[in-house]
């Protein structure tokens, strides 16, 4: 639901036009956004008459919204691969949008490695404080250039705003200063590449998804006592 309220907000500030975006209208799960985005859709707290909002601008969009696989009935599962190669290296920004966003727990997928790969800077469409989350496993990110404050801020709506604030000052900018800000980023892009590929990164996540195992399979048993 949050990609819907977020490419809205796009549209809303006539961002679509400022860079390759890929948006499905009909969700695998949840069918058509006209579907699940209804009035009496409570349970992210949206209030009806903004969604009502969200849908007349998304009736506008010019569907299908591809950046790859345009020739396809359905967008393929490539989560493993990095695609659209060619439109990600003349973009500056690549904006992350996570699987889980609403909830409150820390939860990082393939998605955030791809910019990484990638060598761009990114901004993390996310649940709160995920990026934190990213920073404990030695990755650097970009608050020398804009405010990443957006990741701990609580309420979901909010933060989606504050990220969309930062993608929109980017693209106010020119492709100059984009080009001398992206030149200051190197040496945070080239660390983010050579830690993804080194060891200390792969026996921490190892370590990680050991110490998980361990303690749902193998947590001790508390004693329990039984009522007389």
């Amino acid at each position: 639901m949050y990609r819907s309220v977020f490419i809205a907000e796009l549209a809303r500030l006539n961002l679509l036009e400022h860079g390759h975006v890929s948006y499905n209208e009909v969700c695998p799960e949840n069918g058509h956004y006209t579907e699940f985005l209804k009035d009496e859709n409570y349970v992210y707290q949206y209030n009806p008459n903004y969604l009502n909002q969200v849908k007349s601008i998304l009736d506008k969009v010019d569907f299908p919204l591809r950046i790859d696989s345009d020739r396809a009935v359905s967008i393929p599962n490539g989560s493993q691969t990095l695609s659209a190669v060619p439109e990600c290296m003349e973009s500056f920004l690549h904006v992350v949008t996570e699987t889980c966003f609403f909830d409150q727990k820390l939860h990082l997928t393939e998605k955030i490695f791809k910019p990484i790969v990638a060598k761009q800077p990114f901004v993390l469409l996310g649940c709160a404080n995920n990026l934190q989350y990213l920073k404990q496993y030695g990755f650097k990110t970009f608050s020398g250039w804009w405010d990443e404050n957006y990741d701990a801020i609580a309420d979901p709506q909010t933060r989606l705003q504050a990220i969309i604030n930062i993608i929109n000052d980017i693209c106010q900018r020119s492709d100059k200063e984009l080009e001398s800000m992206l030149k200051e980023m190197q040496s945070v892009l080239d660390h983010n590449y050579n830690h993804f590929y080194s060891n200390k990164f792969l026996d921490q996540a190892w370590d990680e998804l050991k110490f998980n195992i361990n303690n749902v399979f193998f947590r001790p048993q508390l004693p329990t006592s039984l009522g007389t």
